[in-house]
């Protein structure tokens, strides 16, 4: 029997670029709106990325427990 997929923890970038999308539901393609996601993202300070370091590093952990000896 095949494994089950197992998906990969959400990095920071893609845990700030979850909650911009989410905040601009409605407001244009995607392509577009990750490319201004990524502008955004180079353009914070690392304070203002540290909730979303924080939140990929919880996801990470709990992947961890969840998944023990997982590799990717």
């Amino acid at each position: 029997s095949e494994t089950p997929h197992i998906p990969r923890p959400r990095n920071c970038f893609i845990v700030f670029r979850s909650a911009f999308a989410r905040a601009r539901k409605g407001m244009g393609k995607q392509p577009k709106l990750s490319q201004t996601a990524g502008q955004v993202w180079n353009a914070m300070s690392s304070a203002q990325r540290r909730p979303y370091e924080k939140q990929a590093e919880v996801e990470r952990r709990d992947h961890f427990l969840k998944y023990p000896g997982f590799r990717y």
